[in-house]
């Protein structure tokens, strides 16, 4: 069985892969291939200020608040969760303990890998660090983070061991069928998308956004039958112009888009920016192949590996939350 050889081969075209190619993630929890996904993460130019709603709910670095395998997950590893999200969840961010949670699966696959004694170059480490450093903005970018040298380094060395690892079990053939199933979305195929959105308000009660959804059910409605057009309810700003799978849209709404089939209107979409409906006017289907999106692949396939060997090792993992 033929097997991958991407980023460790000795002599690959792909050896030398870049932080610019990883492609967008949607679940895997390794801070690098999260923090380089397209600027979806708090990354340098001009660094942010820590909304006030997230700061309220930063636990102190040194807190303890979960105990793995006989290993403390401290609020130092939680912090950088918590400030490496979007900034639109960073304003109104999620339970404390979906954090701590995250923080928890990124130290059962520390100690999975340890057990399993996969390693990297400390060279290449330090060569990601760098990179990672200077994308980030230097000490003022990371330390917005939460992040320092000991901690940068051991994401930095947990995301390579990781790719490592899943690049040994993964095959071509899982490669090849992954971009024929997701191919519009890695071939640089560009599509013309129609949209009417209604943004959550930072103070929204749950009957606020119950009643904004109904307003966008009766909405959609009227364009299914014909009675409105977009640009009835939106006007102008209703035609949002051509993009790819890495356009400036919420990962929910880039999903759903290319997920249509002709011209048909999308169901009301949740993102953490609001509510959406969208549809796909236009198609220029696009020209790359696996090889050119090879590393894309390679995070997408990596990050259901992740999620599958999370769950492995949750079942026999003694877990201890200990929640403020």
């Amino acid at each position: 069985m033929t097997r991958t050889d991407t980023v460790f081969a000795p002599a690959s075209r792909h050896r030398d892969w870049s932080l610019r190619r990883c492609g967008r993630i949607v679940r895997l929890t390794l801070l690098v291939l999260a923090l380089c996904s397209h600027g979806r993460a708090v990354i340098a130019e001009g660094i942010p200020a820590i909304p006030a709603a997230l700061q309220e709910c930063l636990p102190a670095a040194e807190d303890i608040l979960a105990i793995v395998n006989r290993r403390p997950v401290l609020g130092a590893d939680v912090r950088v969760r918590m400030l490496t999200t979007p900034l639109s969840e960073q304003q109104q961010p999620r339970l404390l303990e979906d954090y701590v949670q995250q923080a928890i699966d990124r130290e059962l696959m520390d100690q999975f890998l340890a057990k399993r004694k996969v390693d990297v170059p400390e060279t290449l480490i330090e060569e990601r660090v760098r990179v990672f450093r200077e994308r980030a903005g230097g000490e003022a970018g990371l330390a917005r983070m939460g992040l320092d040298d000991a901690s940068l380094h051991a994401q930095v060395s947990l995301s390579l061991r990781w790719l490592k690892h899943a690049q040994g079990i993964l095959t071509d053939q899982q490669f090849r069928d992954y971009f024929q199933q997701h191919r519009s979305q890695l071939d640089g195929t560009r599509l013309r998308i129609e949209q009417v959105f209604r943004q959550w308000n930072a103070d929204a009660t749950q009957a606020d956004r119950a009643a904004i959804k109904a307003e966008l059910q009766s909405l959609r409605t009227e364009l299914v039958s014909g009675q409105k057009s977009f640009a009835d309810i939106t006007g102008d700003g209703a035609d949002l112009g051509w993009m790819t799978s890495r356009g400036n849209l919420p990962t929910e709404v880039l999903t759903a888009a290319f997920g249509l089939e002709g011209s048909r209107i999308s169901e009301v979409i949740e993102s953490p920016q609001g509510l959406h409906i969208i549809r796909v006017v236009d198609r220029i289907p696009g020209q790359l192949s696996l090889e050119d999106v090879r590393m894309d692949v390679l995070s997408a396939l990596s990050a259901q590996l992740w999620d599958e060997e999370v769950a492995r090792q949750r079942k026999t993992a003694q877990i201890e939350l200990m929640l403020p």
